[in-house]
């Protein structure tokens, strides 16, 4: 699973305009940074689109707009992702890219406003949309980071309780700050970055499919921690709080 971000300003004027990509370190930008170049023959998990004032957004490449191009439904009519986020989850039927075409994201706003489109790739030969392990648990953590308006930060991650040593399974994240956009784990030896949508505070709901409904998002050992990258409204060196959905792994664990 990999989650890539379009962030950028929309004119208050009729009619779709393009939301540029933010560069990403494992999928190229294309057509003045625009778009995404599609690496592989990925499919659609689930996407969210957000501004003020939203009217329609979709998703569009080559290939998609032969038979129409989806419409990214429900949308949400703010740029910060709001308490039980306007979600679009396609786990049941996943929306497939062609590999090497280029990705774009459409929006139309009656205001100028800066828009958000988050889209949540994966490769479908290597992705199942259940837990493998039992006895998963929320673990909470926080993060020190500097953000960079329109662009992915990273901090590193310190669990408020030592943790057993070993290997463990990340199932799902939240992840809070005040102006938070997204958030994205890194995880060591893995090129795909999963993540979720940001919430402002922790008594805020956010979707199911981070709740464990994306499946397996990657692996760590205690020694080798992953770290958080964010994308936020602003630039500053703050403290961002998440919990991650943990399963221990290796002999004597508990499967499914």
């Amino acid at each position: 699973m990999h989650l890539l971000a379009f962030n950028s300003t929309l004119l208050a004027v009729a009619g779709y305009q393009q939301v540029g990509a933010i560069a990403d370190a494992m999928v190229p930008r294309t057509n003045g940074n625009l778009e995404y170049q599609i690496p592989e023959s990925w499919d659609v998990a689930g996407a969210y689109a957000g501004a003020a004032a939203c009217v329609r957004a979709r998703l569009q490449t080559p290939s998609l707009t032969l038979r129409g191009n989806p419409q990214i439904v429900p949308i949400s009519g703010t740029l910060l992702p709001a308490v039980d986020p306007n979600f679009m989850d396609m786990t049941a039927a996943p929306l497939s890219l062609a590999k090497e075409e280029a990705l774009r994201a459409d929006m139309e706003s009656n205001s100028a406003t800066d828009a958000l489109v988050a889209v949540w790739v994966f490769d479908p030969k290597k992705t199942e949309f259940k837990p493998e392990w039992k006895d998963m648990r929320w673990v909470r953590a926080t993060v020190s980071v500097t953000t960079v308006i329109r662009a992915w930060a990273t901090g590193t991650i310190v669990f408020d309780e030592p943790m057993e040593g070993g290997s463990y399974a990340v199932y799902g994240m939240q992840a809070f700050f005040a102006t938070a956009l997204a958030a994205r784990l890194i995880f060591p030896g893995q090129v795909e970055r999963p993540g979720c949508l940001g919430q402002a505070t922790a008594v805020s709901r956010s979707a199911p499919a981070f709740w464990g409904g994306l499946g397996l998002w990657g692996r760590f050992d205690t020694f080798s921690l992953p770290q958080l990258e964010v994308l936020d409204t602003a630039a500053a060196a703050v403290s961002y709080t998440i919990w991650l959905l943990l399963a221990k792994t290796g002999s004597g664990m508990l499967r499914r």
